[in-house]
C-alpha cells in the first residue's frame, strides 16, 4: 500500500512540477517627470505574483542599464504585509547625472539576482536645481512688466513644460494645453468650484438687479446723521456684504457715496473704508466667491505632498477645516478691520488721510465741495501737486472713470499713465464694465430683504449640507460623532454648490412673486392688488435668467485666472521647482520663520503684480511644501504659512495701484486712484508691520498662540495710532506728517524748522479760514 502511494506521488510530481513563485513587475511611474540633481524623487512600481503563495524577502535594485553595471539604489522588502502579498512599492532615489536618463528596475527572490528576475524601465529628466526656478521667475517678471496675469501664468506653464518635455518647445506648447490645462480643468473638485463660482456670481447679479444691495444700504442710511455715524454705516455694510469683494466695493462705494459727501467725509476715507472691507472680509469668509479658489489651492497643495509620499495624517483631513483653522492667524485682515473701527470711533487720522478729511470738513462747512479735489498731501506750501495739469476737477471726475472718458486723459497727457492703463484694463475686465446692466429697472423699489433672504438661504443650506455630508462621512469611517469631526468629514465643495443653487432659486422666486403695481408700490402675487391688471413682476423670469448669465459672463477673466492658477501649480510641481526651493530653504530658514517670510514674499508679489489670486496660485505650490519639509507635522508653521500666503496677498493687493479692488474702490467712490493709494498706504503698511512682528513671527516660533497674537497686535496698534494720530476736528499736525517734513528738510538741506502751528498740516485756504 505504501509503495503504491509513493509511486502515485512521484507520478503526480512529474506531471505537475513545482513552480517557483516569482514577482512580475508591472507599470512604473515617478512622482514627477523632472528630477532635481542630487534630490530625491519617488518611483512607484506595480507587482503581480506567479503563483500567489510566497512569503519571504524580495530584492530590488535600480540600475542605469539592463546589465546593471551602475546601480543607483538597491534594497529589499517582505513579500507579504498583514498576510497579504504586496502589490506595489514606492522608493526614493536620487541621481547626479543630468539629462533624460533611462532607469531599469530589477526584482528577484535571490540577493545575487542569479535566477529568474523581472525588470522594467522608466525615464526621468534630471536637471540642475537652479533651472527649475526659471518658470516662476519668468512668471513674476512678465507679471510685473506687462501687468497681465493671464499671460504671465501661461508663460510659467510653458517654460515648466520645456523642462517636463526635455526642452522641446513644440511638445511643451501642445502638451501645455492637451495635458496640463486639460488635466487641471477636468478635476472633479475644480468643476465644483467653477460651478459654485458661476452660480454665486449669477445670484449676486440678480440681487443687485432686484435692488437688494441698494435696499440694504438705504435701510441703514437713516442712521448716518454725522461723519462718525456715516462711516460706521459704511463699515457695517462692508462687513455685511461678505460674499464677494467686487459686489462689496460696487454696492457700498456707489450707494453710500452721496451720504458720505453730504456729511463732509472725504472720498479718500470712503475708498479706504470700501477697500478695507472688501478683500479682507471676503478672503476670511467661509462663504464667499474666494472660498472655492482658496480651498482648491489648499487641496492641491495637500495632494502634491501626498503624491510625494508624505504622511499628512497629523493635519486636518479636510481642506475646509484647515481653512477655518487659518482664520485666527490671518493677522493682517483682522488688524486692518480693527484699525478701521478704531479710527472711526476716535475720529483720529494721520498722514495724507488727515489732510483729506480736514479738507472735506472745511468744504462742507463753507458749502464748497470742489475743495475736496484730491492732491498730493505731502508737498510744501505753494507747491503744485505732481501732474496737476492731468487731474480733472471734481465735477469732471465722475466722467473720468467711465470707459468713454479715456480720450480726455490721452488728449491732455498725450499717452496713458501706468495707473490709467491699469484702470482701463481692469475696468474692461471687471464688473464695472457692465455695471449699468445690473442697475435696478426704473421704478424698482429698493428692499433690504431682497439681499438678506437669498444670502441667508445660501448660508443656511451650506451649513445644513456640511452637517449632512459630515454625518455621512463619519458613518463611512471610524470617527466619533462631534462637531469638529462632522465638519472635518463634510464635503465643502458640494455644500457650497447646493447653497449657491438654493440662493439663486430664492432670488428668482422672490423676483417673480413680488409685483409692482401701476402706481409703483410693491406687493406680492398673493395679494389681490398683485394680481390686478397692469401689475408686473419685480424681475420677469426671462430677465432673471439674462441677468444671471450676465453675472457669469463677468467672471470669464477670473475663471481663466483660476484655471491657469491650478495648472501653474501642477506644472511647477512636475518640473521640480517645489523640491528645489524646499531643499534650498531647508538649511537656511528656520521653520518658525516661514509664516513671516511667506507673508513678506506674498505681499511684495501681489504689490508688483496687482493680483491677489495670481499671487496665491504662485505661492502655494512653491512655499507650502517647503514649510512642511522644514518641520513636518508642525501645525503652527504649516497653517501659519497658509494664512500668510492669503493675508500677504491681501496686503499687497491693498498697496498696489494696479490691483483690481484698489481701482474698483476708487471708481466706485469717485476718488482719484493715486490719492486713494497714498492715503491708504500708511495704514496698510502699519498693519502689515504689526502682522509680522507681533503675529507671524511669535506664533511661528510658538511664543504665544494666535488669540494672544491678535490681542497683542490690536492693543499695540491702538497705542501706536493714539500716539501718532490726531483728531480730525483739531488743528494739530500728526507726527507722521511732521516726521516726513523733517526728513524732507534734511534731504533738501533746508535749515527752516517745521511749522507746528495750528493748521500747518495742510495748505488750504478753506482750512486757514476755518481754523482762524
Amino acid at each position: 500500500m505504501l509503495h503504491t502511494i509513493l509511486l502515485v506521488g512521484i507520478h503526480l510530481s512529474l506531471l505537475f512540477p513545482q513552480v517557483t513563485p516569482q514577482p512580475v513587475l508591472g507599470d512604473i511611474h515617478t512622482s514627477a517627470p523632472v528630477a532635481v540633481k542630487g534630490e530625491d524623487f519617488t518611483f512607484y512600481a506595480d507587482i503581480s505574483w506567479m503563483p500567489i503563495d510566497y512569503d519571504g524577502l524580495v530584492y530590488w535594485r535600480v540600475c542605469e542599464s539592463n546589465a546593471c553595471d551602475s546601480i543607483v539604489k538597491e534594497g529589499s522588502f517582505n513579500s507579504t504585509e498583514d498576510d497579504v502579498l504586496v502589490n506595489s512599492i514606492s522608493e526614493d532615489i536620487s541621481d547626479n547625472k543630468l539629462g533624460k536618463n533611462r532607469y531599469v528596475v530589477e526584482m528577484s527572490l535571490n540577493r545575487d539576482y542569479s535566477d529568474y528576475s523581472t525588470h522594467s524601465a522608466f525615464f526621468v529628466h534630471v536637471v540642475p536645481g537652479a533651472v527649475t526656478l526659471l518658470p516662476p521667475i519668468i512668471t513674476v517678471i512678465v507679471a510685473v512688466s506687462t501687468r497681465n496675469v493671464l499671460l504671465s501664468l501661461y508663460l510659467g506653464i510653458f517654460f515648466a513644460g520645456l523642462l517636463i518635455w526635455n526642452y522641446n518647445p513644440f511638445y511643451a506648447f501642445i502638451n501645455s494645453f492637451s495635458q496640463l490645462i486639460v488635466s487641471s480643468f477636468s478635476d472633479k473638485d475644480h468643476i465644483f468650484i467653477v460651478l459654485f463660482t458661476w452660480i454665486l456670481s449669477g445670484m449676486i447679479s440678480c440681487v443687485m438687479k432686484a435692488g437688494g444691495g441698494e435696499g440694504l444700504v438705504n435701510s441703514l442710511a437713516k442712521y448716518a446723521t454725522s461723519p462718525r455715524a456715516g462711516m460706521l454705516v459704511a463699515f457695517a455694510l462692508g462687513m455685511m456684504i461678505f460674499f464677494d469683494d467686487y459686489a462689496n466695493t460696487l454696492i457700498v462705494g456707489q450707494t453710500v457715496r452721496p451720504i458720505i459727501d453730504s456729511l463732509g467725509v472725504s472720498r479718500e476715507k470712503l475708498a479706504f473704508l470700501v477697500d478695507s472691507t472688501a478683500a479682507p472680509v471676503a478672503s476670511v469668509s467661509p462663504i464667499s466667491s474666494w472660498i472655492g479658489f482658496e480651498l482648491s489651492l489648499i487641496e492641491d497643495a495637500l495632494a502634491q505632498l501626498e503624491d510625494a509620499g508624505e504622511d499628512l495624517s497629523c493635519y486636518d483631513s479636510s481642506a475646509f477645516i484647515i481653512f477655518l483653522n487659518t482664520i485666527p492667524s490671518r493677522f493682517y485682515p483682522i488688524l486692518v478691520l480693527a484699525l478701521q473701527f478704531f479710527l472711526i470711533v476716535t475720529g483720529m487720522e494721520y498722514g495724507p488721510m488727515l489732510s483729506c478729511e480736514r479738507k472735506a470738513r472745511a468744504a462742507k462747512a463753507d458749502g464748497d465741495r470742489d475743495a475736496e479735489a484730491s492732491t498730493d498731501t505731502f508737498h510744501t506750501s505753494g507747491d503744485a501737486p505732481p501732474n496737476a495739469s492731468l487731474l480733472p476737477s471734481l465735477r469732471e471726475r465722475p466722467e473720468r472713470h467711465s470707459l468713454d472718458s479715456w480720450s480726455y486723459t490721452i488728449s491732455r497727457a498725450g499717452r496713458l499713465s501706468v495707473e490709467d492703463a491699469a484702470k482701463r484694463r481692469i475696468l474692461a475686465n471687471s464688473d464695472t464694465a457692465g455695471a449699468a446692466e445690473l442697475e435696478p429697472n426704473p421704478g424698482t423699489p429698493r428692499r433690504w430683504y431682497n439681499a438678506v433672504f437669498p444670502i441667508g438661504v445660501t448660508i443656511t443650506v451650506v451649513i445644513i449640507s456640511l452637517i449632512c455630508t459630515g454625518v455621512t462621512g463619519i458613518r463611512k469611517g471610524e470617527d466619533s460623532f462631534n462637531l469638529q469631526n462632522i465638519f472635518a468629514n463634510s464635503d465643502s465643495f458640494t455644500s457650497l454648490l447646493y447653497g449657491s443653487i438654493a440662493g439663486t432659486l430664492t432670488i428668482w422666486l422672490m423676483c417673480w412673486v413680488e409685483r409692482i403695481t401701476p402706481e409703483g408700490t410693491l406687493t406680492t402675487i398673493f395679494h389681490t392688488s398683485g394680481r390686478a391688471p397692469g401689475c408686473r413682476p419685480l424681475i420677469p423670469l426671462e430677465e432673471s435668467l439674462e441677468v444671471f448669465i450676465f453675472g457669469i459672463k463677468n467672471l470669464v477673466n477670473a475663471l481663466l485666472i483660476l484655471i491657469l492658477a491650478w495648472t501653474v501649480g501642477d506644472a511647477f510641481t512636475q518640473c521640480g521647482t517645489g523640491v528645489y526651493i524646499s531643499s534650498a530653504l531647508e538649511d537656511s530658514v528656520d521653520a518658525g520663520a516661514y509664516p513671516a517670510l511667506t507673508f513678506v514674499i506674498s505681499a511684495v508679489l501681489a504689490l508688483v503684480t496687482g493680483s491677489s489670486w495670481g499671487t496665491m496660485s504662485i505661492m502655494f505650490p512653491l512655499i507650502l511644501p517647503a514649510a512642511h519639509y522644514a518641520d513636518p507635522c508642525n501645525k503652527a508653521v504649516f497653517y501659519g504659512t497658509i494664512s500668510s500666503i492669503l493675508a500677504g496677498a491681501v496686503l499687497g493687493d491693498h498697496c498696489s495701484p494696479i490691483s483690481d479692488t484698489t481701482v474698483l474702490a476708487s471708481v466706485a467712490t469717485k476718488c482719484d486712484l493715486m490719492s486713494h493709494v497714498k492715503t491708504q498706504l500708511p495704514y496698510a503698511a502699519l498693519c502689515g508691520a504689526m502682522s509680522i512682528l507681533l503675529g507671524d513671527l511669535p506664533t511661528g516660533y510658538k511664543v504665544y498662540n494666535n488669540a494672544v497674537g491678535i490681542l497683542v497686535g490690536v492693543v499695540t496698534l491702538y497705542i501706536i495710532v493714539f500716539c501718532v494720530a490726531v483728531k480730525t476736528d483739531s488743528s494739530a499736525t500728526d507726527k507722521v506728517t511732521l516726521s516726513f517734513k523733517w526728513l524732507k528738510s534734511l534731504l533738501t538741506g533746508s535749515i527752516s524748522s517745521v511749522d507746528r502751528d495750528a493748521g500747518s498740516g495742510v495748505d488750504d485756504p478753506l482750512l486757514k479760514k476755518r481754523y482762524a
